[in-house]
């Protein structure tokens, strides 16, 4: 016999898992969660209710703003970088 560590709980898990799986005992229907909240919904859907359509949509726009934020403090530290570096050249 092994020692149970961690590892191998996990792979006496997977394999009792499969086993259940086999034999019936465990039957899911192909299935996804919600990006928003985790609530199983059908495979084809995205999200589970109109809030959390609208609450995706919401974190979308704040991610592009501070995408937009972040690239356009970069341009100005280049633009400042640029007139540092070519000021008495010119």
């Amino acid at each position: 016999m092994f020692q149970i560590n961690s590892k191998n709980y996990k792979l006496k898990k997977l394999i009792n898992l499969k086993k259940l799986k086999k034999r019936g005992v465990i039957m899911t229907e192909p299935h996804r969660h919600c990006a928003v909240c985790g609530t199983p919904i059908p495979p084809k859907e995205v999200v589970c209710s109109d809030k959390c359509q609208k609450l995706m949509a919401d974190r979308q726009k704040k991610v592009m703003r501070t995408r937009r934020i972040i690239y356009a403090v970069f341009a100005v530290f280049i633009i400042i970088w640029l007139y540092i570096m070519f000021r008495g050249q010119i």
